[in-house]
């Protein structure tokens, strides 16, 4: 068990330190990919990790892609 909690803790320290993906982490720990995911929001990480300045050149970037998509189509 307290093997367990170690090699969890360390591969959520590799996730908060971006040195893995969280497919990565789930295959480290064994789980199916959605149940790393609901682990990681129960320890506070974000699974994007965004920067407002990124997300709002996203959401641009899809407005042009739709606008365009709905004037050719």
């Amino acid at each position: 068990m307290a093997k367990e909690k170690i090699t969890q803790a360390a591969v959520l320290e590799m996730i908060r330190s971006k040195q893995i993906t969280p497919s990565r982490g789930a295959e480290l720990l064994k789980m199916p990919l959605q149940d790393f995911l609901e682990l990681m929001a129960e320890h506070h990480i974000p699974v994007l990790d965004y920067e407002p300045s990124e997300i709002e050149h996203d959401l641009n970037t899809l407005r042009k892609v739709f606008t365009k998509a709905k004037t050719s189509g």
